[in-house]
């Protein structure tokens, strides 16, 4: 997805998997990419099916997730601590409720994971044993409190971001249409 932002092109994910090259998705924040690993997973599969006219050779949803989920934890050198995916929680998990309606009727789990899922169907998290997050709210912080401060800080942005704005879709015409 940074690639697509950035206008770089498309990472042959496919062909680097193909080489026996690590490829692993992860995300940088929330910048312009956005931080949900379904949807970084849901983009190197959609993306390899652009990349690669042999559909034998696109990456499939488990691989998809399996890159996003394990060989991310890799990043941080917890292959095999963190990532794995399980039926049975352990103490940092991510618990996903399979009664929402992206679950409906249910069939390839994989795909609904991958295709699906957006982080909505995340219900707890648990981080050390400790619940960080219960039935899709944060039991450490104050989201509405830290939602209005961004709010406040975000109305001074724009004003002062005009004059880039301006330069930016004058010499990319592309973005004004």
């Amino acid at each position: 997805m940074s690639n697509l932002c950035l206008g770089s092109g498309i990472q042959p994910a496919a062909r680097l998997l193909e080489a026996a090259s690590p490829s692993r998705s992860a995300t940088d924040g929330s910048s312009s990419t956005g931080i949900s690993l379904f949807e970084q997973a849901k983009f190197a599969m959609l993306l390899s099916r652009i990349s690669q006219p042999d559909s034998d050779r696109w990456i499939g949803a488990p691989q998809a997730m399996k890159m996003a989920t394990t060989n991310g934890a890799g990043v941080l050198d917890k292959a095999g601590a963190l990532g794995v995916i399980s039926p049975a929680p352990s103490p940092t998990s991510a618990i996903i409720d399979l009664d929402s309606p992206t679950y409906h009727p249910l069939g390839d789990i994989w795909n609904h994971l991958v295709m699906y899922e957006t982080g909505a169907g995340v219900d707890t998290v648990i981080v050390g044993g400790e619940i960080v997050l219960r039935h899709g709210k944060c039991t450490r912080i104050d989201e509405a409190a830290i939602m209005a401060e961004a709010e406040r800080a975000g109305g001074r942005g724009p004003r002062r971001e005009r004059p880039f704005l301006a330069a930016t879709l004058a010499e990319r015409a592309v973005f004004s249409r």
